[in-house]
């Protein structure tokens, strides 16, 4: 069962996972060693796991592709991240998961130019904003511009 909760799946809908699934595999591009501060790749790395397993589990999502990830520790380096992104995609990987760092401009133009989608979970570079430039980009952190406007109105409002 894939849902964490709720009634289940609907009447009617198998819960079996197919057989002889597309393989699919993602880059996972994270910063475990190296010198950059408030690395969060030790922390969150499980559940990258988990959430690849959750989602082959599941016989409702994705139900004709296994998903797979290959890990590696960028150290938060842009020359060693974009090394590795390179081999990546001349190794067929679909999609990124990653970088880690405050900057991923490089990483994310170069994804875009193999047209391979890039989600990053911590990168605050307001650079790649400009889905012209990078339209294969996503991001869960906001750049820091984004995140003062908002502290700023949020301010003004309870002044």
């Amino acid at each position: 069962d894939c849902f964490i909760s709720g009634p289940g799946p609907p009447a009617g809908v198998s819960t079996q996972v197919k057989e002889n699934r597309t393989k699919v595999e993602l880059g996972y591009l994270t910063a475990v060693t190296g010198t950059m501060n408030n690395r969060q790749g030790l922390m969150i790395s499980g559940a990258i796991k988990y959430a690849v397993e959750k989602i082959n589990n599941c016989s409702t999502l994705l139900e004709d592709v296994e998903l797979d990830f290959l890990y590696n520790d960028t150290q938060g380096d842009v020359l060693k991240s974009n090394a590795i992104l390179v081999d990546h995609i001349c190794n067929d990987i679909a999609a990124f998961i990653g970088p880690e760092g405050p900057n991923c401009n490089v990483e994310a133009m170069v994804a875009a130019s193999k047209n391979r989608a890039m989600i990053s979970y911590r990168c605050s570079d307001p650079e790649v904003s400009d889905k012209d430039r990078y339209p294969t980009f996503t991001r869960m952190e906001p750049p820091d511009t984004q995140v003062t406007t908002s502290v700023l109105a949020l301010l003004k409002y309870h002044k």
